[in-house]
């Protein structure tokens, strides 16, 4: 009689059963889920690095009529995109179709007159302006706001006036404005993200820029009197909505920006467009009608990202998938065989009433159906839940869930076929009715793998195996890269245990020179069937693809930590004024560096060119970090370099000759005494000599040469360490007032560094999966010899053997294995990695180049949980031994 739930009597293989439905499904179904999470992951990020104003949508053009505000509402309601913000502005600067203009973003026909000459600025009303404005002083009484600088130039305060005059009309009568607040220029350090379509007009670029014309900023009311007494003054009007970050997915992106490219032809057209001053007009020539308005967006260019990182990550996650499927597929092929030896008896006396193989495995069907059932949809919901740990939520589509629920059917139906069909093989193998193949032992399969692995790692160092990104430069592995550790530990492995398997066989060892429990172990080692070499094979490719993207990982994450350290000297650098001291008292640790590029010369004036750091000793220690591969730490010699008398102590890399005995800066010879060399310094550039020197011994230098300085062309940086946004507050306050403040952030948050981390991430998860289906395959090779095990018990138990040393045997002879795979595959996949790190580099541009980080807390921690698991597996295995009935297990054997 056929039961679903016979497996309640085998809980081994209901477990394995279980098991590999959970992890098949999860491995199938992970790769779709995890390229598109990837991918708008990398949407999401671009969207913020862009800012969700200037990805969603900007219609700039003429004011509009008094339907404006309700127009752009509902523009931005029928685009999914967050409520307008509307800004008005004043002088217009003319735009084309296609955004350009002929005005200069600085040129401005309307100034505040002052004493010290005319001041450009530009009006500007705009939807919550004060949330994104820093405010330095203000007053209770209404008004406008005026930059700092603009301020500063009027010699006016809060509370004053500032007079206001229209340039471009004859006659225009100034207008008189009390000024309500004061706040910091938005030119003078990053603006916030709510200004990323007005950075053209804020940083103006260029090697000699115009004075930024600054806003000044007011509400609708007062901007509608103001340019009405001024006279026919040119206003613009820009509506921009927002995207929504959190909220839309890659396809609903693909199909919003062919919505937003419609746009521009559409809305001259209609009478929402029109209320948002939008109009077909006049052009530059003759009979030609243009847009009185430009629809723009950049979501445009977060969607190439997104595809890119789509790309990159695609064939890598197929590869794992199949993997991680194949391994469970295996294992539960490996159920279907242990049924059948576990029920010998059930399924002699079925053989010997005539049932068929067909019947027999349609029985077998039926009985794991249930569980496999149960263990596919656990394991796809968790594939779902996982991906939130690889994406931001929401970063999945319906088309992308119904892929995955595809495959993952699909999967478990070919589990289910392969355990079928496993079943039916031992159930004719089992009974000699079956035609036994001709063993190959000596087929030497690992020779392809491992010539394969040889030809991808000399593909690799020779540029192969990875994609560059045509914007950033940065290299992202391929399907190469990952699949050439796997062949590699799998070669390895399989030649490995063919010498440790003949080794033991002709040299097993004597019972009365080594241990019992050790001796029993050697015999069963040396014993073991042809399964013991394809579950070390597989832990080998398990615990290698682990290593191997633990380390390719932590190597990338010390990498970006370093490249961050160098770039930024500490956690947060920011641009200061060189007449600017360094502050006393400030509440984190601070220093300033003067930075020239090329600046000086080695060894003679026409010598190659190097860059010079000059630095203060006393306070560089505590702000910059240091890491042993630099090479030897020179903090505690940055005071000697103070010294002023003689030659200047100096800190120089690799790339400045040993020998160098002076530096020439601008033409004056500056002897130096090399203290130090090193491999890397922060503030160093990529390729270019570094000179570390005093900047008291540099002033020193100067004096004695009776020039004013030697260092010329410089920029001022201030460091300093602690957490970026409060160190970020602090530097920006007076006296520093830091501007284009960067930090250790800005390098994590690469959209580069998120791909490959989310890449070595799912390569991780795919091998803990793998190496979860080893423990459950070690589980069944230990209970496969449950019967044999309970008759060794009995006998080793006449020999002295206690049940501690049963278990101890037991427990060296899985932990055997598994460690000497663990072992292989490590050891092998550490040794490829080596090779590879220094060539998928997502940060190319950015010194230094990653070297390979040993993970050795993983490598501890896994020791300590294989031997811990051997232990536990032993263990329930001499339990369930010692309860068998020796009378039915001398009978079935």
């Amino acid at each position: 009689m056929v039961s679903p739930l016979v497996l309640w009597q085998h809980r081994a293989v209901l477990v394995s059963v279980l098991v590999s439905g959970f992890l098949v499904t999860l491995s199938a179904s992970s790769g779709p889920l995890m390229t598109t999470a990837t991918a708008s992951a990398a949407l999401k990020d671009k969207l913020v690095a862009l800012s969700p104003l200037a990805t969603g949508v900007e219609v700039a053009g003429l004011a509009g009529t008094s339907d404006r505000a309700s127009a752009a509402a509902a523009l931005a309601h029928d685009l999914s995109l967050q409520p307008p913000v509307l800004t008005l502005e004043a002088p217009a600067i003319p735009a084309t179709t296609n955004g350009a203009s002929d005005v200069p973003p600085s040129s401005s026909v309307l100034s505040v007159r002052s004493a010290n000459g005319d001041i450009p600025v530009k009006l500007l009303a705009r939807t919550g302006f004060r949330d994104h404005i820093q405010m330095l002083a203000e007053t209770s009484r209404d008004g406008v706001w005026i930059s700092d600088m603009t301020a500063q130039s009027a010699q006016v305060k809060p509370g004053g006036k500032i007079r206001l005059a229209y340039v471009e009309r004859e006659g225009s009568r100034l207008v008189s404005l009390r000024v309500k607040g004061i706040y910091r220029a938005l030119d003078r350090g990053t603006p916030d993200a709510s200004w990323a379509n007005f950075l053209p007009q804020i940083l103006l670029q260029g090697a000699d820029p115009p004075p930024p014309a600054r806003f000044i900023f007011m509400t609708d009311a007062t901007f509608a009197s103001t340019v009405r007494a001024l006279g026919d003054v040119p206003v613009a009007g820009t509506e921009e909505m927002a995207i929504d970050p959190a909220g839309v997915t890659l396809a609903k992106a693909r199909t919003l920006t062919k919505r937003i490219a419609a746009l521009n032809a559409s809305l001259p057209q209609s009478a929402r467009g029109h209320a948002l001053g939008c109009s077909m007009v006049q052009g530059p020539a003759a009979g030609e009608t243009v847009s009185s308005c430009v629809v723009t967006s950049s979501l445009q260019s977060a969607v190439a990202v997104a595809d890119q990182s789509a790309g990159a990550i695609s064939p890598v996650a197929a590869l794992l998938s199949i993997v991680g499927a194949g391994v469970a597929l295996a294992v539960g092929a490996s159920a279907g065989l242990f049924l059948v030896r576990r029920r010998r008896a059930e399924a002699a006396l079925l053989f010997a009433r005539g049932e068929s193989v067909g019947f027999f495995a349609a029985r077998t069907a039926i009985e794991l159906f249930v569980p496999l059932a149960v263990g596919s949809a656990t394991g796809f919901g968790v594939a779902l839940a996982l991906t939130g740990s690889f994406a931001p939520s929401g970063s999945l589509d319906g088309a992308t869930i119904t892929s995955a629920a595809v495959r993952a059917t699909i999967a478990t139906a070919l589990a289910l076929a392969l355990a079928c069909g496993a079943a039916a093989s031992g159930f004719l193998r089992l009974y000699e009715t079956g035609t036994r193949g001709v063993q190959r032992r000596w087929l030497v399969w690992e020779v392809p793998l491992l010539a394969v692995a040889a030809w991808l790692l000399h593909d690799v160092q020779h540029g192969g195996g990875v994609v560059r990104n045509t914007a950033s430069n940065a290299s992202h592995p391929t399907l190469v890269v990952f699949l050439l550790p796997l062949l590699l530990v799998a070669g390895v492995a399989g030649l490995l245990t063919r010498v440790l398997r003949a080794f033991l066989r002709r040299r097993p060892g004597r019972a009365d020179r080594l241990p019992l429990a050790v001796f029993f172990a050697l015999r069963r080692l040396a014993g073991a069937g042809a399964v013991l070499p394809a579950l070390v094979v597989v832990a080998g490719v398990a615990a290698g693809a682990f290593f191997y993207a633990q380390a390719l990982n932590q190597s990338l994450t010390r990498a970006v930590a370093e490249k961050a350290a160098i770039a930024y000297g500490g956690d947060v650098q920011g641009l200061v004024s060189s007449t600017t001291p360094t502050p006393r008292g400030f509440d984190f640790p601070l220093t300033t560096v003067d930075y020239a590029n090329q600046t000086a010369t080695l060894g003679s004036e026409s010598g190659p060119q190097s860059d010079v750091l000059a630095v203060d000793g006393k306070t560089l220690g505590s702000v910059i970090h240091w890491y042993s591969d630099w090479g030897r730490d020179p903090r505690p010699l940055l005071r000697s370099l103070d010294a002023t008398s003689g030659p200047l102590a100096a800190i120089a890399n690799t790339l400045v000759p040993a020998a160098t005995t002076a530096v020439w800066v601008s033409g004056v010879r500056v002897p130096i005494r090399i203290v130090a060399r090193v491999r890397a310094f922060p503030g160093m550039s990529a390729g270019l000599p570094l000179v570390v020197l005093s900047r008291d011994g540099l002033a020193a230098a100067a004096k004695r040469a009776h020039v004013y300085t030697i260092l010329t062309d410089v920029q001022t940086y201030a460091w300093a360490n602690g957490p970026t946004a409060q160190v970020s507050a602090a530097l920006a306050r007076p006296p520093l007032n830091a501007w284009y403040l960067t930090g250790a952030d800005d390098f994590r948050g690469d959209p580069d560094v998120k791909l490959a981390q989310r890449t070595f991430g799912y390569m991780r998860l795919i091998a803990r999966i793998a190496a979860a289906l080893v423990l459950i395959g070690l589980l069944l090779y230990a209970q496969a010899r449950q019967r044999s095990q309970a008759i060794a018990s009995a006998f080793m138990g006449r020999m002295g053997l206690r049940r501690a040393a049963e278990v101890g045997s037991l427990t060296l002879e899985l932990a055997a294995i598994l460690l000497a795979a663990a072992a292989i595959g490590g050891a092998v996949a550490l040794a490829a990695a080596g090779p590879i790190i220094g060539h998928i580099d997502p940060l190319p541009d950015s010194p230094p180049v990653p070297s390979l980080a040993i993970p050795t807390g993983s490598i501890v921690a896994s020791a300590a949980g294989i031997i811990v698991f051997a232990f536990i597996v032993a263990l329930v295995t001499n339990w369930v031994s010692r309860r068998t009935d020796m009378s039915e297990a001398l009978r079935v054997v």
